[in-house]
């Protein structure tokens, strides 16, 4: 399903009351696959396996929403009139979506389109938790960012998942131009369930690309600093339980 049945009326109303922006994004609309945080249209997460929209909004708001949401909202715009259409798929740089309708790719659009696809078939591969981790009933991961370099931290990260969802805890890097970039804790959470622990915390340093220019060049060197929380639904749960190894 593209979006909640109900979104229409969730992002009609917001609109109606000013809650969401009236005129056109940038012509630079980002994407990336989502990490749990809520879409700002219906108010649901936007899970792993969904495209999250995202840009700046005018009053310094980014803006994030599903993919049939994000069609919702340009289409209220249209029908009330509010500013100009954008052809919101001719105009992505994807950092960890997929390109979508331009031809004749640039060298950057490239670099993001060939690493989406192998995030992707990561998590196609990737089992469901509760087959990875049996007896686990949620995972819960917080992540916040550290970078010194910059003018101020990338907005913090949640991403919360139950036994039917699949076993993929590889964070995208959030800085928009970084290139083969992300933090991947799947080793993490595989030594926090092993030891029949409930949290851990913990740091890790983005390897990736600061941006198509300085491929091979330059590093992102973006730290994140994580939190894991598991809750098992069995407290009989056994340290000699079989593992199925998660796709890396």
């Amino acid at each position: 399903m593209p979006y909640p049945l109900d979104a229409p009326n969730r992002i009609r109303d917001k609109m109606d009351a000013g809650l969401l922006p009236h005129d056109a994004p940038p012509t630079t609309i980002h994407a990336h696959f989502g990490m749990g945080a809520l879409c700002d249209g219906c108010d649901e997460p936007i899970l792993p396996a969904q495209v999250q929209y995202e840009f700046d909004a005018d009053d310094g708001r980014v803006i994030k929403f599903h993919l049939g949401c994000a069609g919702l909202w340009e289409a209220y715009r249209r029908v009330r009139g509010w500013a100009k259409a954008v052809g919101v798929s001719a105009t992505l740089l994807l950092a960890g979506g997929t390109i979508h309708d331009v031809p004749g790719r640039s060298k950057a659009e490239k670099f993001y389109d060939d690493w989406n696809q192998q995030r992707r078939s990561r998590w196609q591969k990737s089992p469901a938790i509760r087959d990875a981790f049996p007896g686990v009933e949620t995972v819960r991961i917080n992540v916040t960012f550290d970078d010194s370099e910059k003018v101020g931290n990338p907005q913090p990260k949640q991403l919360t998942l139950g036994p039917e969802q699949k076993a993929f805890f590889d964070f995208a890097c959030p800085f928009r131009e970084c290139v083969r970039g992300g933090f991947d804790l799947s080793p993490a959470v595989r030594d926090v369930v092993r030891s029949q622990a409930t949290s851990a915390r913990g740091e890790r340093v983005c390897q990736g690309w600061e941006n198509p220019e300085r491929f091979g060049k330059r590093r992102c060197w973006l730290r994140a600093q994580y939190e894991i929380r598991i809750k098992y639904g069995n407290a009989t749960f056994a340290p000699t339980l079989a593992f199925v190894p998660i796709a890396g």
